[in-house]
Formats: C-alpha cells, structure tokens, sequence
C-alpha cells in the first residue's frame, strides 16, 4: 500500500502545471482521492485472504486468518464496513474518476477473489493479469490524474506524455507482480487447484520471464524519456 500510496501521489503531482497549483486544495482533494481509495485496497485485501483462507494455511500461516489471530466473521465485517466506508466516501466527494476507480477496483477484486461461478479469476494466469493489471494501473495512476485534473483544478482532461509514460512503464511492472507473486505459492496453490503459470511453466522459468519483462519497462522508459 506505501507503493502506492506514492504513486497516486506522483501521478496527482503530473496533473500540477504551475507551482500555484500546489495548495491547500491540492493537498484536500488528494485526502478526498486516498482516503476512499485505502478502505477500498483494505476490502480487497481481506477478502482474497478470507476466500484463500485454506491456501494460507498453506502457504503462509503468519496471516492473521489462516494463523486464527482474527476470526472469519470479524474480518467479514471488516472488510464489508470498509467497501461502505470507500463508496459512502466516494458518493460524498462526487468526483466521477474516483467513482469510476472505485468501482474498477470493486469488481476486479472481488472477481479475483471471490469463489462463485464465472469468478475466481485466480484460477488462470490470464484471466488474473487481465482483470488486476488494467484496474491497479487505473487506480494508481490515470484516476488520481483525472480527479486531480477535472474535480480538484477543474480542467478539461488532457492526457500528458508524462502520464501515458507512467502508465506503459507501471504496467509492466504490475505484470511482474501479478506473476512473481505466485512463485512462493506452488504449494498451496497446487493443493487448490489453481493453474498459475508458476505452476504451468515453473518458477524457475517464471522467474526469468518477470526479468525480461522488467528490462523491457526499463528499455521502454529509456526510448520515450
């Protein structure tokens, strides 16, 4: 979350075009942004560990589900206060691209997570890359950019070349996350029946693709800058 955290930061401050732009408006609509969107990261990340909850006991037991610090029905109602809390936020504020980012990010999440027919999206490598790598680049990067622009300085929306260029360079680093985070897994993922590329090709393999892959952002990053 402190990554990103720092980058919807840094994607806000590309939307700054004069040094008067930094005020205490900006500072109050990028609260409006992250407040909403932190109770919205805390639903999806204890949803996917209460529906993983066999899986961690697996693979790892340190969590607070799967080792039984807190119980399943708190962290249920935890994470149902803080989807209310992030929308009820969210309504408030009336900026459309946080309400947009929002719900991108419910239903990605929640269909990533959550094991009923036509979800789980886990299950596969591509449906897990096509269904987080698109909303986590959203969220992170081109929504706090358009709230930024279009509620909090009010102006008409212009992508920069600054922020096409964070986002191409981000999302091949949230494809690398999306595939290293499986390699520790193979266990319990296994054990599920999850078919993770891990799991398909081999960590070893996996590994090296998520390396190629992270020498071309910084190839790509090179050539546009």
């Amino acid at each position: 979350m402190s990554g990103q955290l720092m980058g919807m930061l840094s994607s806000s401050l590309l939307a700054v075009e004069n040094l008067s732009d930094i005020s205490p408006k900006f500072f109050v609509g990028l609260l409006k942004y992250i407040i909403p969107i932190i109770f919205v990261y805390l639903y999806a990340m204890i949803i996917n560990q209460l529906a993983d909850l066999e899986i961690d006991k697996v693979n790892k037991t340190y969590r607070p589900f799967a080792s039984g610090k807190i119980s399943y029905k708190t962290g249920a109602i935890i994470s149902i206060s803080c989807l209310i809390m992030s929308f009820g936020l969210g309504w408030m504020t009336r900026s459309k691209p946080l309400l947009w980012c929002l719900i991108i990010s419910f239903v990605a999440t929640t269909g990533y997570s959550i094991n009923l027919p036509l979800l789980r999206w886990k299950k596969s490598t591509i449906p897990t890359l096509v269904s987080n790598v698109p909303a986590m680049v959203t969220s992170t990067y081109v929504a706090p950019f358009l709230h930024m622009k279009t509620y909090v300085f009010e102006k008409t929306t212009i992508f920069s070349r600054s922020i096409v260029f964070t986002t191409i360079v981000m999302s091949f680093y949230y494809l690398v996350i999306m595939l290293m985070k499986d390699i520790p897994d193979i266990e319990g993922d296994k054990a599920a029946g999850l078919r993770t590329l891990s799991i398909r090709l081999g960590p070893k393999r996996v590994f090296w693709l998520c390396v190629s892959l992270l020498e071309i952002a910084y190839g790509v990053a090179i050539i546009m800058s």
